[in-house]
Formats: structure tokens, sequence, C-alpha cells
């Protein structure tokens, strides 16, 4: 490939650098490893019209899982495949991105092959650097002042009933009967919306909870908390004033409610420097 050709005279040119200015055998080493991660196969082609997302387990922000083999097979929008790599966890910064992005940004189908069983971790360097190459995609950090709600305890030193730390010995969705890591939510028959988290950080916990505030929501989590955390939220739907139901409407905890009862947080509206991922240059994927 002529991208790895590129990358190797880089490598190379830095490894000159070092040669020529005396430097250590740990600069020389440091330079011949500037070689990225990438899959060894990739196909990438436009989804069908109403294809069914797929992969969505690994690719949420939310989801603590890891891969299991080397393969991955997804159907995601270019969106989704950007926010996986570069592991934008609040949803409305991810809005903010998506944003920027041009009009004909649609879902893709990607089926790629990894040395061995990659982590989470080189599996989103492999995506950065398959996008880099198929999409030709160029991007920057900027820090923007925007709308946000900031997330503190209600009471210091008080967690709700909803939310407790993970108990370090009880490892999560590795042996197939324990319960899955990340975010699994479902719809109770009364109309109320169970939402489960194991074994998440509080980034991930505060970047799930403003995707489903609305995308247009960025939290910013002032909680202090530490560690990882199991929760449990129930909360309905607001429906809107004059929409009719052909069901009782439910009855319980809207979610800024649910949030403060049952987690133990408030959110206050303010201006805050919000990190932003802004897309320069993006273009249809060249061929397989």
């Amino acid at each position: 490939m002529k991208r790895k050709r590129n990358v190797w005279m880089s490598a190379w040119a830095c490894l000159l650098i070092c040669v020529w200015v005396g430097a250590s055998v740990e600069c020389v080493a440091q330079a011949a490893a500037k070689k990225p991660l990438e899959f060894e196969a990739a196909s990438v082609r436009k989804s069908a019209p109403g294809a069914r997302p797929r992969g969505w387990n690994l690719l949420s922000p939310m989801s603590n899982e890891q891969p299991r083999s080397g393969l991955l097979s997804v159907n995601a929008h270019l969106s989704d495949l950007i926010r996986f790599s570069y592991d934008i966890k609040d949803g409305g910064i991810a809005n903010e991105m998506r944003k920027t992005l041009p009009e004909w940004a649609g879902e893709y189908d990607i089926a790629a092959r990894a040395e061995g069983i990659p982590t989470r971790k080189q599996l989103r360097e492999m995506m950065r650097q398959l996008l880099l190459e198929r999409f030709k995609l160029r991007a920057h950090y900027e820090t923007r002042k925007l709308p946000v709600k900031i997330v503190r305890l209600a009471k210091p030193g008080w967690l709700g009933p909803g939310i407790t730390v993970h108990p370090a010995d009880q490892p999560c969705g590795t042996d197939g009967k324990s319960k899955p890591c990340g975010v699994s939510n479902g719809w109770d028959k009364d109309g109320r919306i169970h939402v489960a988290m194991i074994d998440m950080d509080m980034d991930r916990i505060i970047g799930y909870l403003g995707a489903v505030a609305g995308k247009s929501e960025i939290l910013v989590d002032k909680t202090g908390l530490h560690g990882d955390y199991d929760a449990h939220l129930e909360y309905i739907l607001e429906v809107p004033e004059g929409m009719k139901l052909n069901h009782p409407a439910p009855s319980g905890q809207l979610l800024d409610e649910a949030i403060e009862k049952q987690f133990g947080f408030k959110m206050v509206k303010g201006i805050e420097p919000v990190r932003v991922l802004v897309i320069d240059h993006v273009e249809p994927p060249s061929g397989n």
C-alpha cells in the first residue's frame, strides 16, 4: 500500500534524524516504532437501504466490551465510526462533531481483519487509521464555550440508591454468564424505561445520560467521583402537550428527577468551555 510506504519513509526519516544528532538507542527505537496500528485487510461499502445496524455492542461509547477475535463486522453511520475511533463519550459533544460532517455522510458496512485479538484501545487506533486512509479524514480539536448542564452531587458525599461502586472481584461480560459490561435498556409494559449500567466509569455514565437527555445537551461532570460503578435508572418520557396516546400515560419520574432521586446527581444549566472534535476534511471511501 502507498500509505504503508509513506509511513515507513516517515519512520526512517525520524530514525536518520536521531542518528544524525547522536541520539540514544531509545530515540532510535521510538522513531522506528512510529508505524500506526492498522487492519491487515478491510472492506468498506455503502450500506444497502434499510440495512440494520450491526456491531453496536462493540462501537457503543457506553460499552466496555472487548473484541473476541481479530474479525470486525459492523454497519454504522460514519459519525458513529468517528465517535468510536476518537472515544467521544458525551452524546452532546458527538452531536457537535456531526454538525461538521458533509450531508452525504451515511451508513457503511465495514468488514476487517486484525492480527491477533486487539484490545478496545488498539481497535480504536485501527479504525482511525482506516478512516484516514479510506475516507481521507482530517480533524482537529478546538475548545468552544457552549450551553451545558453541569452535573454535581445533590448532597456532598451522598449517592442515591440507584448507583453503587462496582465490586472489583466481580468481572462482567467475560464468561457468557456474568452481566454484560456497559449499558442495556428496555421498556416496561407500563411505559417506564429501565437502564442498567454495569462496570462503567463516570465519564461513560455522564456521557450516556447526555445521550438520553437530548441530542443537543452536553453534560459536564463535576461530581468528583472516580472509579467504576453499577447503576440502574428508571424513568418515563415527557408526553408533549396535546399529544394523544392510545394507552394510559405512564406514571413515574421524568429523567431529571429520576437522575436526582435515584443517582443523587443534580443538573444545573451553565456555559462551559468544551473540547469538540471538528471535521476539516472527509471524502466518500476509496475502492476496496
